[in-house]
C-alpha cells in the first residue's frame, strides 16, 4: 500500500507535453523554438526529479525486511546505541536555513530573488510539500518506531527541513558552496535525529527529504517572474497575529506587497 501510494503521486511529474512531429519541410523559426522550449523543460524536469525520485527509491527499499539495510535493522541498531535519547533540536533545526535566507537578506547580502519572488516560491514549495506529506500519512498509516501514533511515513520534520535547505541552496548557493553545505547539513541532522528520537523509520526520513526537495524545484520550475522583476525596493508590510487553543499554539502572517 505505502509503496503504491507514492508511486501513485509520484509517477505523474514524469509525464510532459506531446512531442513534435518531425517535417519534411525544413523546420521554421516557430517549430525550432517549440523544440527548444521542450527540451529545456525535459532537461529541467530531469533536474527537478532525478534526486527525489532516487532517495524515494531507496527509501522504499528500505522499507523492506528483505533489505541489506533495511528500516527496522537501522531503528534496532540506533535504539540500542542510544538508549532513551530525547532532543528536541529538530523541531527548531529544521527552520534554519529559511531564517538564514531572511537573515541575510536583512543585512544586505542579495539572494537570487527578490523578497517577494522567493516568498511566493517559499510558499507554493510548503504547500506542495505537505499536501503530499499529510496525504501519505492519511493513506499509508505507518506505525512509528514508539507506537506513539500511525503517521509515521513520511516525516515531516525532514521534509520542512530538505525544503528549506533546497531553498537556501537555490537563493544563496551561487555565491558560495558554503551556504548549500551548511543547508543540508542541517537537514540531514534534522533527519537524523528523527531516527535517534524514535519518531520515525529510515524509509520515512529519506522519502520526507525527497518531498522536501520535489517541493522547491518544482515550485521554482513553475514560477512564473512577472512585475517587479528583479527590484528589491519594494515596500512590505508584514501583519502577524498569535493563535492559541487547548491543543495547540502558534501564529498567522499576512505579507502586503505593494
Amino acid at each position: 500500500m505505502m509503496r503504491a501510494a507514492v508511486l501513485a503521486l509520484i509517477i505523474p511529474l514524469f509525464f510532459s507535453s506531446p512531442g513534435v512531429r518531425a517535417q519534411d519541410k525544413p523546420a521554421d523559426t516557430t517549430s525550432i523554438d517549440i523544440q527548444t522550449r521542450k527540451k529545456w523543460h525535459q532537461t529541467n524536469l530531469f533536474k527537478a526529479t532525478a534526486v527525489p525520485l532516487a532517495l524515494t527509491g531507496v527509501g522504499l527499499y528500505a522499507a523492506s525486511e528483505r533489505a541489506p539495510v533495511n528500516r527496522f535493522g537501522v531503528q534496532k541498531t540506533l535504539t540500542a546505541e542510544f538508549p532513551g535519547f530525547a532532543s528536541t533540536l529538530d523541531d527548531y533545526l529544521r527552520y534554519g536555513p529559511p531564517v538564514v535566507v531572511y537573515g541575510l537578506d536583512l543585512l544586505g547580502v542579495e539572494s537570487k530573488n527578490n523578497f517577494k519572488h522567493k516568498t511566493i516560491i517559499f510558499l507554493k514549495a510548503n504547500i506542495i510539500g505537505y499536501s503530499l506529506g499529510f496525504a501519505l500519512k492519511g493513506i499509508t498509516k505507518v506505525r512509528r518506531p514508539d507506537n506513539s501514533s500511525s503517521a509515521s511515513f513520511p516525516s515531516l520534520h525532514t521534509t520542512q527541513a530538505f525544503l528549506g535547505a533546497t531553498f537556501m541552496h537555490k537563493e544563496l548557493g551561487h555565491r558560495s558552496p558554503w551556504y548549500s553545505i551548511v543547508a543540508y547539513t542541517a537537514a540531514s541532522i534534522t533527519g537524523f535525529y528523527r531516527l535517534l528520537n524514535n519518531k520515525h523509520w529510515l524509509s520515512d526520513v529519506l522519502v520526507g527529504a525527497a518531498l522536501g526537495i520535489l517541493s522547491v524545484n518544482v515550485a521554482y520550475l513553475t514560477h512564473k517572474y512577472r512585475g517587479s522583476g528583479a527590484k528589491r525596493n519594494q515596500k512590505v508590510s508584514v501583519i502577524i497575529a498569535p493563535s492559541f487553543s487547548l491543543a495547540s499554539y502558534g501564529f498567522s502572517a499576512a505579507l502586503l506587497l505593494k
